[in-house]
């Protein structure tokens, strides 16, 4: 049964990475810009491919955006800011 579930869960994690995005889609995924991306395309950094005009990426290939360590998260309360705003104000 466990065997099972494991083996529908891993078919679907894998359905999704090879899922195909439109350049919107894409840029939502990977937080950059689709013109961000139309460049790593053009540089050869990144793969798409082309119907048409229209570009169409891979989920599993798609770079993602690295997280900012200092960025404050909206409504949560971040004492290491807070102790840096009151240092500047002294």
């Amino acid at each position: 049964m466990c065997g099972e579930v494991l083996h529908d869960f891993e078919l679907v994690c894998q359905g999704e990475d090879d899922a195909e995005l439109t350049l919107d889609e894409a840029a939502e995924v990977s937080s950059y810009s689709p013109d961000h991306l139309r460049r790593l395309v053009r540089d050869d950094k990144l793969r798409a491919y082309k119907r048409g005009r229209r570009l169409f990426f891979r989920r599993a290939e798609l770079p993602k955006k690295p997280v900012k360590v200092d960025e404050p998260r909206i409504g949560a309360y971040d004492p290491v800011a807070d102790a840096r705003r009151v240092a500047t104000q002294a």
